[in-house]
């Protein structure tokens, strides 16, 4: 998505912005007020490699997350900013809608619909207009954590590691969700293999 140059030029400056943040917290994994609220003293170099310090708001754990050089030159485009923060304030709502305008223009418009328990039945959500929910739809600001963790845990990252980065504890229901679906993608991804070795 990101090197689709006819999307790239489709998108508003608010919506680019908007863009460049979500690419971030994809990397970073960070809740949003935590990456909203990152400085530029935030970023530290290291060894030739350039990283994020951040103590989270919710637990106050101090995180330090590696950046690819990419992301240095999504911060680079965003710091010309006179303030003293990396990223220009949005509120979460307005950041919520641009993220879904982004998706959709993208073309992630197919079905998948939105399910809740009531009264002990699975039953499917529909926009106020009765119309079913699109891919696009169910995109927002924690979206970027979950693609944060999930992919890291995919790509072998241990446990241990991961839940340090995100800030979450031993026992957490909300990141045992997490290794579930990565254990998930594993499953499939291993099966198709097996499908090509032995089918």
């Amino acid at each position: 998505m990101v090197e689709d140059a006819e999307l790239m030029r489709k998108l508003t400056v608010p919506l680019r912005k908007s863009l460049d943040i979500f690419i971030i917290g994809c990397i970073a994994g960070l809740r949003y007020t935590d990456l909203i609220n990152l400085k530029k003293t935030n970023i530290r170099r290291f060894n030739h490699g350039f990283y994020l310090e951040v103590a989270t708001t919710k637990t106050g754990a101090f995180v330090t997350i590696p950046l690819p050089g990419f992301a240095m030159a999504i911060i680079d485009r965003q710091k010309k900013l006179k303030s003293n923060l990396i990223f220009a304030k949005i509120s979460n709502v307005n950041f919520n809608i641009h993220l879904k305008k982004i998706m959709e223009m993208a073309g992630f418009t197919e079905l998948r619909p939105k399910f809740r328990h009531q009264n002990g039945k699975l039953v499917e959500i529909k926009a106020k207009s009765g119309a079913r929910y699109r891919l696009c739809d169910h995109i927002t600001s924690h979206s970027m954590r979950r693609i944060a963790i999930t992919s890291l845990l995919t790509m072998g990252v241990p446990e241990q590691i991961v839940r340090k980065l995100s800030g979450h504890a031993a026992g957490s229901k909300e990141f045992y969700r997490y290794v579930t679906l990565a254990q998930d993608y594993s499953n499939r991804e291993i099966s198709q293999a097996q499908d090509k070795l032995f089918g």
